[in-house]
């Protein structure tokens, strides 16, 4: 019965499993699925507004580009109308030249088809092309009737047309010829090619189903391009959208829309511009087939990726649903696999636990207590243990290693801990973040090991590589006298113990004389002489090895007479041997406790001391038996763990120890010794080999790396360290140098600078192309300056034009009443000479105002300015904009004066346009140059309305613009000028009404 109710309720259990996990399974799947829809719609109007700007960047490019070409062309027809002008000013006009004067303006339009001038009854008399029999009649064209019927010299812009002569569609730019007495005297007329404008349509790129139309102001087409059939047949369709016509009729210039095209029945994404005062619009349209190409392909992706997931949420389900069954026959396995984890945890020799988020210790293995004196249960019971044992100096460091490790940080540390017994060990720490399946944190996992050894071991390497280096100093003291040498070696070994007193000592008839010393002043003397049973020179003796008590208060030497004496608490000493006798001690002592034991590596150091005192007295010695001998450091030579070496001038090695033989890969000295080491240096390194050689023989030192083939064949780098060997007589007999063993180093060092190669290229790629846009941006900054340049000059040229018309009529009624004498037609040719000087300086002006300067040179800024203002006065007074100056005459900056023009053409008209966007009825612009902090000062204010403080520190920023067809390139230009190029710095603040923008620049 029992049994049944068990399988009844276990097969309940699984069902309500069954069925929560069914439900969980298709709750993700849904909440995946309208994730992944939201994403796709997203992801789709995304695209849809890149698809906007690129379309509007299009349409703006174009309307630019448009309007350059129809300004340059009317200037054309500007110098046609003049040209025409003075002809009949001198009674007719000459056909040879006045087509030549066409011939020659067409020439420098590549867009335009012909230029042609027809008559007062529309018959084309003049131009390239024209034929000398049957003449072409016009009159019947649109433009010429309505330039005729035009009371103004407006220019006309005609519908396309199929030309009589050239026969290819265009459309036509015309200007009405008033004769003198007013009367309609025909037109001037330009044919351009559409052709010539789809194929300027052609080089952008609008995707495959994309289209570019220009339109006239009935919305009738002029150019699409690609077209939809044969060529030409989408002229004159004034199909357009809905969409379109209801922005048109609201009045906007310019607007962006999506909509289908009438034309060819594609989804596009269009975006619209009137082109400046011109009766056309340009419109862009990108196909939604095109864009959302890639969005396509992603959806595809997508529900894909979709389809599988649902699969794997199902089969992960029924492998869930199996896992679980078997749960409960895993128990006895888990179980019997918990025990043999405790077993294996239980016995770790590291000192391991985890400790929870909160801060208890949830598991420690029983070798805490081996390792720091504590037991398990000590720790459980106070977690704040763990950093109560920590040495006071390293919980710092112990606090951030554990805020890093919440981090995600893995980097192991080594810390200090005071065991139970006051013993201090060194733990070699490393832990990590525990998370449960969740992500949740559930403390970390922390593994210590004892590494007190280690550390011990390492203190002592350090301490016998800075005793080797030392020795290799002490080494290059054999120049000097035997006392010189002493004192140095004594110093020397002073500062590496940090002790105070450092004695070489003589022993002899049971007394203690100190032979050299350094000590603090007035302490000891070279000569001093004590009973040797007051200095523990006698156990040193006694013992005959090396004798180091750290602190002697505390040793078994407590009552010795030295120590009642002078309380010198700690001492290191070992015997001096002399031609095979002791000779006496070389010690060190103070009267502070040492900080440490002494080691091997302290013990080493000083028995090569002593032996190398020893030397030194036997060299001393022999030295004033054999004047003038060779001086032989053979005893320091053979105990150096490093190469030791003698060379002659030419590289000849005279003597090496058995570090260095083993370096060269030698068994013998007979090997080398004798012979010229540079056969063993790599040949790249030899003339810096032997220049080092000459160097030390010049009586100089120096260090030098490089590789060596040992003579079976070893590859090593080495660095050595060379200094003059001198004789007695201080002449320079050979080159002392030691060695080391770098090769390790060398590799690392490899291994970093391969890293940085690559670094190094990805600099270079990133640096060419900010180079590229920077060139981009100066190319823009130049077509826009020139469109402004355009502008200026049609102010410039509209007075004197003026003057002219007004000059021919006055000779034209002078004539026709008899007035007209030599002298006055003398002197209106003077003054028609002079306005047409005035004219032709002007473009001289514009042309040196672009010309770049080559190299800084000192400018006037007064010249600058008075340039540039000469450049934009025909504009600042036909827009009623006064302009006061406030100038120091005499200043000069030095730079690029042309570049500093352009800059401060640039503000002008920011100037200009703020205050004409203000409708400001008395505009005014003020432009103060003097010298302030050492710099050359130019600022320009205006009564514009200022700049919106938003936007106020973005304004130098590159493409950022609040005008409707600016570029937002100015005044980003204008800061690489003056910042870049000429080391000044440019800025701009608002005042009361208005901005202010200052340029410092360096003095010329």
């Amino acid at each position: 019965m029992k049994l049944h109710k068990a399988a009844s309720s276990l097969f309940s259990l699984q069902r309500t499993f069954t069925l929560k996990l069914a439900v969980g399974v298709v709750i993700v799947d849904l909440f995946v699925a309208a994730f992944a829809a939201w994403f796709l719609y997203e992801s789709r109007i995304q695209y849809q507004e890149s698809a906007s700007v690129s379309a509007y960047n299009l349409a703006q490019v174009l309307e630019q580009n448009i309007t350059g070409m129809i300004g340059k062309i009317d200037i054309a027809l500007f110098s046609v109308q003049d040209e025409i002008a003075r002809h009949n000013s001198g009674g007719a006009i000459d056909a040879k030249k006045l087509n030549g004067f066409l011939e020659e303006q067409q020439q420098h339009q590549p867009e335009i088809i012909s230029l042609r001038v027809a008559d007062a009854t529309g018959l084309v008399r003049y131009g390239l092309g024209v034929a000398a029999g049957p003449r072409t009649l016009v009159a019947d064209r649109d433009y010429f009737i309505r330039a005729r019927a035009a009371t103004s010299q407006d220019l006309v812009i005609s519908k396309p047309v199929f030309a009589r002569i050239s026969k290819k569609w265009a459309f036509v730019l015309a200007r009405r010829i008033t004769l003198p007495d007013g009367t309609f005297g025909g037109v001037v007329y330009v044919n351009i090619a559409l052709e010539y404008v789809g194929k300027l349509f052609s080089r952008l790129d609008v995707g495959m189903n994309g289209a570019i139309t220009l339109r006239d102001e009935g919305m009738g087409v002029m150019v699409r391009y690609p077209e939809p059939r044969e060529i030409g047949s989408a002229i004159g369709n004034r199909q357009i959208s809905p969409r379109l016509q209801e922005m048109l009729r609201s009045g906007k210039a310019h607007g962006t829309y999506s909509a289908t095209a009438p034309l060819d029945k594609i989804e596009r994404i269009f975006s619209y511009r009137k082109i400046n005062n011109y009766p056309l619009y340009i419109i862009v349209g990108l196909a939604s087939e095109d864009f959302l190409s890639e969005w396509h392909s992603d959806a595809a992706k997508i529900a894909g990726m979709l389809g599988i997931f649902l699969v794997a949420t199902w089969l992960s389900g029924w492998l869930i649903l199996r896992g679980w069954k078997r749960q409960l026959a895993f128990a006895d396995t888990l179980a019997e696999q918990e025990a043999k984890f405790r077993t294996v945890a239980d016995y770790t020799y590291d000192w391991e636990y985890w400790q929870g988020a909160d801060g208890k210790i949830l598991y420690m293995t029983p070798s805490c207590e081996r390792i720091t004196g504590y037991t398990q249960q000590e720790f459980m019971a106070e977690p704040g243990l763990l950093e109560r044992i920590v040495l006071a100096e390293d919980r710092q460091l112990l606090e951030c290693h554990l805020r890093d490790c919440e981090k995600g940080s893995e980097k192991a540390i080594d810390y200090r801990i005071v065991r139970h017994d006051g013993e201090i060990r060194w733990i070699a720490h490393g832990c990590q973040a525990v998370f449960d399946a969740l992500g949740r944190p559930m403390g970390r996992r922390t593994s210590n090991r004892d590494v007190t050894s280690r550390k011990h071991t390492e203190a002592v390497e350090l301490r016998l590589r800075n005793s080797l280096r030392r020795l290799s100093e002490i080494a290059a003291f054999s120049h000097l006298s035997l006392d010189q040498q002493l004192h140095k070696a004594l110093q020397v070994g002073c500062e590496l113990f940090g002790l105070e007193f450092g004695i070489v000592s003589r022993i002899e008839d049971g007394n203690y004389e100190v032979v050299a010393q350094f000590s603090p002043p007035d302490t000891l003397s070279d000569g001093q002489i004590f009973p040797l049973g007051m200095t523990y020179c006698s156990i040193t003796v006694e013992k005959n090895s090396v004798l180091a008590i750290p602190d002697m208060g505390n040793s078994r030497y407590l009552g010795h007479p030295c120590y009642r004496e002078f309380k010198l608490e700690t001492y290191i000493g070992a015997p001096v041997v002399v031609e095979g006798k002791t000779f006496g001690t070389v010690n060190f002592s103070s009267p502070q406790v040492y900080q440490r034991h002494f080691d091997e590596g302290d013990e080493e150091f000083i028995t090569l001391l002593a032996r190398w005192a020893g030397s030194a007295i036997e060299r001393n010695r022999a030295a004033q038996k054999l004047a003038g001998s060779q001086l032989h450091l053979q005893t320091i030579i053979e105990n150096e763990p490093e190469c030791v070496k003698l060379l002659t001038v030419d590289g000849t090695l005279l003597q090496m120890n058995r570090a260095g033989l083993n370096m060269l890969d030698a068994d013998t000295p007979e090997q080398v010794v004798g012979k010229k080491i540079l056969g063993v240096v790599k040949p790249p390194y030899r003339d810096a080999f032997m220049a080092l050689t000459r160097r030390v023989f010049g009586g100089g030192s120096g260090n030098l790396e490089f590789e060596v083939t040992g003579l079976k064949g070893s590859q090593r780098w080495l660095d050595t360290h060379a200094v003059p060997l001198r004789d007695a007589d201080g002449g320079i007999v050979a080159l002392l140098a030691v060695t080391r063993d770098i090769t390790q180093r060398k590799n690392a060092e490899a291994e970093l600078q391969a890293l940085n190669a690559t670094l190094e290229q990805r600099v270079q790629e990133e640096v060419a192309k900010n180079m590229e846009q920077e060139r981009m941006l100066i190319q823009q900054s130049r077509l826009a300056a020139m469109g402004e340049m355009i502008g200026n000059i049609a102010h410039q040229w509209r007075q004197p034009l003026n003057a002219l018309g007004l000059l021919l009529a006055n000779i034209k009624d002078a004539q026709d009443y008899g007035e007209l004498d030599a002298a006055r037609l003398d002197d209106s040719v003077n003054t028609g000479r002079q306005l047409i000087d005035k004219m032709s300086t002007t473009i001289d002006d514009f042309r040196n105002f672009f010309k770049p300067n080559k190299e800084k040179v000192a400018f006037n800024l007064k010249g600058v300015v008075d340039i540039t203002l000469e450049i934009l006065s025909a504009s600042f007074k036909n827009h009623n904009i006064a302009v006061d100056l406030q100038m120091d005459e005499n200043l000069a900056s030095f730079g690029f004066p042309n570049e500093y023009s352009q800059v401060l053409l640039n503000l002008l008209n920011n100037a200009k346009e703020a205050i004409l966007s203000r409708h400001a009825p008395n505009g005014s612009i003020r432009i103060c140059v003097a010298r302030r902090d050492g710099l050359a000062s130019l600022t320009v204010n205006d009564n514009g309305g200022g700049i919106a403080p938003e936007i106020l520190p973005k304004i130098f920023d590159p493409y950022f613009t609040t005008k409707e067809k600016g570029t937002g390139i100015g005044l980003y230009m204008s800061k690489l000028i003056i910042e870049d190029n000429m080391g000044g710095h440019i800025s701009a603040r608002n005042l009361e009404d208005g901005a202010e923008f200052t340029v410092t620049s360096p003095l010329g």
